[in-house]
């Protein structure tokens, strides 16, 4: 992949391979940020699984300590009427004809709507556009607190409920931890959480060391290594 002149100049300025502290690396991470805007913090997480067996694949949910500052757009399939006054969501609520625009493509996942969550009486018309949705992670599941009481799912989104999965026949999980401009403090708590529960989730099958690296990036910048030993 060719880099930016600015992504080589950043990377110039990283003087160890070895991996940083989560205090160094959050803090060297914001200063080679080049965006003029003000970016994300992403976290990639690499696993030591076997991503063509189902039982090793990672997805759960959890709790931030903190706002990752992304506004994420929900889809959410009710008939109940919907408070619109989320700090962190954007709700678009759908029904029937939802579910038959996604199946005529007329409704595209990856653009429309970075969540889909549902009354447990929309899952079997659901299931006719399983092969679009599963995909894209976008399937709901009561695993990830997607299937249920809609209004109680969105209040839970709204306080920082985030879905940790590893990504489709990958070991990888990636996401965003805050924004460039939320305090390191901030940071460090929303990264303990992630990583601790990402440890408690290990599969069974797992016998060697779970997670094999850590790094962060800013949306626009190198990606540095943590050390967490």
């Amino acid at each position: 992949m060719k880099r930016s002149v600015k992504y080589l100049k950043a990377k110039e300025k990283i003087s160890t391979n070895e991996g940083l502290s989560i205090n160094e690396a959050i803090d060297a991470v914001k200063k080679l940020s080049y965006s003029k805007f003000t970016g994300s913090i992403e976290l990639k997480v690499n696993l030591n699984i076997d991503p063509k067996d189902s039982e090793q694949n990672i997805r759960f949910t959890t709790e931030l300590p903190h706002p990752t500052g992304k506004k994420r757009k929900v889809l959410a399939l009710t008939e109940e009427n919907l408070n619109s006054n989320y700090n962190s969501l954007e709700v678009i609520k759908g029904n029937d004809l939802s579910i038959k625009k996604i199946e005529e493509s007329k409704l595209l996942p990856k653009t429309d709507f970075d969540m889909l969550i549902t009354e447990a009486k929309f899952m079997p018309q659901l299931a006719k556009v399983a092969r679009i949705l599963g995909p894209k992670g976008l399937m709901p599941s009561p695993k990830s607190n997607t299937v249920g009481n809609v209004k109680d799912i969105l209040n839970s989104l709204d306080k920082g409920q985030i879905l940790i999965r590893s990504q489709p026949s990958n070991r990888v999980i990636h996401l965003v931890l805050g924004k460039a401009n939320t305090s390191t403090q901030e940071l460090i708590e929303n990264f303990n959480r992630v990583i601790d529960d990402i440890r408690k989730n290990k599969p069974p099958k797992v016998k060697k060391e779970f997670i094999s690296s850590i790094y962060l990036s800013a949306t626009m910048g190198p990606s540095i290594k943590v050390n967490t030993k």
